[in-house]
């Protein structure tokens, strides 16, 4: 009996052994391949925009510069939701501090399995206090296995590793015009809430307090559509943007636009991206030499 439990102590002991190798192997290639640590703390743009899809496909950086002649990059994430912006914005202000962050408004109600997109950066402080809001067997698995960390990296890190996997600042172009069963093919689960809505609310607020506390500026975002769907999230963003003082660009229709600037319903493609990046950063160029922006 007694050498049954030695060597059940020695497993448990060698596989924490190895676990932690392979995880300083995995966070090596990792740091070497990921957006956040070389695109945009190594450079430091003055803007970062974070948002879901319709920002990913929808906001290029460099007309952005062209029109207020100040870097940026695109962070947004597919799939994303606020629970991934912030914890994002935390990472960036534990390394510098941008001008701006343009956030998308998103729903509130989705959390959108943002923990696996975070893991990664677990080692931030206050990003592992998001931990906190998870179930038990989740924090157990990412605190006690960490190559768990990069279960849903693991490829991207590879293909990173040997391509060239970024030329234009975070944005990829969407090609062609709005087809009728694109959106059904583009992301074909089923998106249900997973997040209860109070705690949204409070990351959104918690994101513009952070945020104002490091003197960064914030400016909520509604990205166009081709069909208007405002859930009640986009009211909740207007009232916070209001009682923060904060801008809240509403473009869910602008008339700038035309159907054939979409590549479905709700992503526009790389003409209308950069026809709605051109006026965006008009916008934008119109609040930064507003002095009485606060």
């Amino acid at each position: 009996m007694k050498k049954l439990v030695f060597k059940s102590i020695v497993f448990i002991a060698m596989f924490f052994i190895c676990d932690n190798l392979l995880y300083q192997g995995l966070f090596l290639v990792w740091r070497k391949t990921d957006f956040v640590y070389n695109k945009v703390i190594a450079k430091k743009p003055d803007m970062i925009f974070l948002g879901d899809s319709k920002t990913r496909y929808g906001i290029v950086p460099n007309v952005i510069k062209e029109k207020t002649g100040i870097t940026s990059y695109n962070l947004a994430r597919y799939g994303s939701g606020i629970s991934y912006s912030r914890g994002i914005e935390h990472v960036i202000l534990s390394s510098y501090h941008p001008r701006i962050f343009v956030l998308q408004c998103m729903p509130l109600s989705l959390e959108r399995e943002a923990v696996y997109s975070l893991a990664p950066y677990l080692r931030n402080k206050e990003l592992k206090q998001m931990l906190s809001r998870y179930p038990y067997n989740v924090k157990v698995k990412f605190e006690l296995f960490k190559t768990f960390r990069f279960n849903s990296q693991i490829l991207t890190m590879l293909y990173r590793l040997f391509n060239d996997y970024d030329s234009s600042s975070g944005y990829v172009p969407l090609y062609g015009i709005s087809g009728a069963n694109r959106t059904e093919n583009f992301n074909n689960e089923k998106i249900v809430p997973n997040l209860k809505y109070e705690i949204g609310k409070s990351l959104l607020e918690e994101f513009i307090e952070e945020a104002k506390m490091n003197n960064v500026k914030v400016i909520m975002l509604a990205m166009p559509v081709l069909e208007r769907d405002e859930a009640e999230s986009y009211n909740t963003y207007r009232q916070i943007a209001k009682n923060y003082d904060i801008p809240f660009l509403n473009a869910v229709q602008t008339s700038l636009l035309s159907s054939d600037c979409f590549w479905d319903s709700s992503h526009l493609n790389d003409d209308g991206a950069r026809r709605f990046s051109s006026f965006l950063g008009e916008e934008i160029k119109r609040l930064i030499e507003d002095k009485n922006w606060p």
